[in-house]
């Protein structure tokens, strides 16, 4: 786990020099077995406060039902489900709606 926090930090030099707004989406919970779904759980806990202590954009993804009770991934929870992309979609589009400078003739055309 080291090894990915140095990675990161490697990524964000980069972003940063190169003036890009870097945005992490956090680990999928497959929850095929127990393993898988705690191990994913950890990974969350381990990453997310060095991400928002560097003040990186982070998409939390650790969800395995939607309000109705329906799972997010197939059966074996490998493949996701087109639910969970529509969620993770629409994560993502609120953070780089807010997060991404809208030029003025995007805005005239909106």
């Amino acid at each position: 786990m080291n090894g990915f926090l140095h990675l990161l930090k490697n990524l964000l030099q980069y972003c940063e020099y190169k003036g890009i707004k870097l945005l992490v989406l956090g680990p999928a919970i497959r929850s095929y077995t127990m393993v898988e779904k705690e191990l994913s759980q950890r990974l969350e806990e381990y990453i997310y406060y060095p991400i928002l202590y560097r003040n990186i954009r982070y998409v939390y993804c650790l969800e395995d039902y939607d309000s109705y009770g329906n799972k997010y991934f197939c059966d074996k929870g490998i493949y996701a489900k087109e639910g969970y992309h529509k969620l993770i979609a629409d994560r993502l589009y609120r953070i780089i709606k807010w997060e991404l400078p809208v030029s003025n003739a995007l805005r005239a055309s909106t």
